[in-house]
């Protein structure tokens, strides 16, 4: 069984987002990534060039002193990547909607960051939370160590709690962009620039810094304008879906509203 170094080996199975980060990441906590697995080879080459880490062919070349193999793959790979993987290292999944028992070995845990990642975009990592679930005091040591050294926050959660964070997740950030998505589309047939909006947006986020969301709602629909709900309604008429999801979202403030 491989112990932890002071310096810690790791290997990535994955070439996306969250795997051009976690290079960034492991860099920053004084860790080295050695090793890089990916289904698309190419991608899995350059990856590993950035950071000097030997790309491999297959899961079952991870080397056996790795003291992490962080599997960075669909949700519904990890099973089967996990079962390809050296007895030795530390399996780590980073899903949030996945149980833990999706990693077929021993020694296993999860690592879930709150963040929207995208691959070349340098972001700050300060504060990010990472819920985590172990099943050793050492492991957590470890890893906590591995976040928080670039500044990220740890919190611990099981299988089940992660996934309920995980839908918050979805309600708070996926499905406001598909909000923007369709206001973009609204301006778009005024032949109008989203960018009109941002201003808008971006005081709307900011407010949250200090005021709970329920207190920061505006609009139409918390003040029981009818009139002005009425005429939007009119306007997407011929969008029968928009307009019921117009109808829905007014409705599930106002109940809120109530409260």
């Amino acid at each position: 069984m491989t112990y932890f170094r002071r310096t810690m080996k790791i290997g990535i199975a994955g070439t996306g987002n969250l795997a051009w980060h976690l290079c960034r990441i492991a860099e920053k906590s004084g860790y080295a990534v050695s090793q890089i697995w990916g289904r698309k080879a190419e991608r899995a080459r350059s990856l590993a060039a950035g950071v000097q880490a030997d790309h491999i062919a297959d899961p079952s070349e991870f080397m056996q002193d790795l003291d992490i193999i962080f599997l960075l793959v669909n949700d519904d790979a990890i099973s089967e990547v996990s079962a390809l993987c050296p007895i030795g290292p530390l399996l780590v999944h980073c899903s949030g909607s996945t149980s833990i028992d999706a990693i077929q070995a021993e020694r296993r845990s999860v690592c879930w960051p709150i963040q929207s990642f995208i691959k070349g975009k340098n972001v700050s990592y300060a504060n990010v939370p990472v819920f985590m679930e172990v099943e050793s005091d050492r492991v957590e040591e470890k890893l906590s160590d591995l976040w928080k050294k670039s500044g990220m926050k740890v919190f611990s959660a099981d299988s089940e709690l992660r996934k309920r964070i995980h839908m918050a997740a979805v309600f708070a950030a996926n499905f406001s962009n598909h909000m923007y998505t369709l206001s973009s589309e609204l301006m778009k047939e005024n032949q109008l620039n989203f960018d009109l909006l941002k201003p808008l947006i971006f005081e709307s986020v900011e407010r949250l810094r200090t005021t709970p969301p329920q207190l920061a709602q505006t609009g139409p629909a918390l003040r029981g304008d009818q009139n002005t709900m009425n005429r939007h309604l009119q306007y997407l008429i011929e969008k029968p879906k928009l307009s019921e999801l117009y109808k829905l979202i007014s409705e599930s403030i106002q109940e809120y509203g109530k409260q």
